[in-house]
């Protein structure tokens, strides 16, 4: 996987536990301070998950599964097993996690060449 859709899957999954932050789950995270407020890492996480909402409403648009990315990155299911559970042929899980993952490297500006499908 190149360096842009690894980064693209790390702000995808960060976003992701964040919004979901209160929901039923919570992550741990050693390099925060207890009780230290930054105003800078608000707006990072702003500008994060709009970018992860502008991503998730583009998926519906060119047929992506975000669900399927969602099930990958953020709750480690195999894409095989993927596969199976969701009845799609083989390879479908791993084929629409690399089309998810072109499609916000492109949107956020990573790579040279648009997203194709």
């Amino acid at each position: 996987m190149s360096p842009a859709l690894q980064d693209a899957a790390i702000e995808i999954a960060t976003a992701y536990e964040s919004l979901s932050r209160g929901l039923g789950f919570t992550t741990s995270d050693w390099q925060r301070l207890p009780g230290a407020r930054n105003r800078a890492a608000g707006a990072d996480q702003g500008r994060l998950t709009g970018s992860y909402m502008d991503w998730a409403r583009a998926c519906h648009h060119h047929s992506i599964s975000h669900s399927m990315v969602i099930d990958v990155l953020c709750y480690g299911i195999a894409c095989t097993a993927l596969d199976r559970d969701r009845r799609v042929r083989r390879g479908a899980t791993q084929a629409n996690l690399k089309n998810g993952l072109q499609l916000y490297a492109q949107m956020r500006g990573w790579l040279r060449t648009g997203y194709t499908k």
